[in-house]
């Protein structure tokens, strides 16, 4: 059986292990089990979270992020559903209405709307387009859901997800999700839209990432799942990312 969502959020921090059976092809709704209510208290707060570690933003966010959940179109790439359900460390009661944008690379390593010679020199500008960049905004229960392709890499850092909730014009929580090694090899030798790059030079295991940033998705390379909660410290927020160029 699953861990509960009761469960989870006792942790601050976790992963789910649910992989569910019609999870392949159309991506069926999770069942999370226990509904966030059902804590079993006086307040419906629960007894300990952990604030999730923040980490910069790096060079390549943008705005206006497109309003949509659906980030795969017609790209190449490996489908990876990501469901976040994002609290408030003080309280462990789910934060509603934010906004969650995210971004990161293609299969090849480049990111959509900016001038990656910024980061690795050679590579292209690719102004104009919007590809794996999306906002979802948190429900009732603090929980938004992205379906988007297993990003690729590009060299000196290990295969990463971008994110910033936003809390009003002026403070913002930013992150970052690396993603495993082990689970990354399998995507970039088993994926035929991978392969041709191969296994990442940069190791998770080798760098100062947070462990709580470093996350083992479940399911399999050519349909993967990560199912999170992240737990935000409201009394140290930062100043927003900086759009690319400002």
């Amino acid at each position: 059986m699953p861990p509960s969502r009761r469960h989870l959020l006792k942790l601050g921090f976790a992963q789910a292990i649910l992989l569910q059976a019609g999870c392949k092809g159309a991506l069926e709704p999770l069942d999370t089990g226990e509904e966030l209510d059902e804590r079993g208290d006086d307040t419906g707060a629960l007894e300990e979270c952990v604030a999730s570690s923040p980490k910069s933003p790096g060079p390549f966010y943008v705005l206006p992020s497109p309003e949509v959940s659906d980030l795969r179109e017609d790209y190449a790439g490996s489908p990876l559903r990501l469901r976040i359900t994002l609290i408030d460390a003080a309280t462990c009661l789910p934060l509603a209405d934010i906004p969650i944008d995210l971004w990161h690379a293609d299969a090849s390593g480049l990111y959509s709307d900016v001038d990656n010679s910024a980061v690795v020199p050679g590579l292209p500008e690719t102004y104009g387009e919007d590809w794996f960049r999306g906002r979802q905004i948190t429900d009732a229960d603090g929980v938004i859901e992205f379906l988007t392709h297993y990003p690729g890499w590009y060299p000196s850092v290990p295969p990463h997800l971008h994110f910033t909730s936003a809390f009003g014009e002026t403070q913002a929580h930013i992150w970052q999700f690396y993603l495993a090694d082990a689970f990354s090899d399998r995507v970039y030798t088993e994926v035929a839209d991978y392969a041709e790059k191969g296994v990442h030079t940069t190791r998770v295991a080798n760098t100062n990432v947070p462990q709580d940033l470093i996350i083992v998705p479940s399911g399999e390379p050519d349909d993967a799942l990560i199912d999170v909660v992240v737990a935000v410290d409201l009394e140290s927020l930062t100043l927003p990312p900086k759009p690319f160029g400002s």
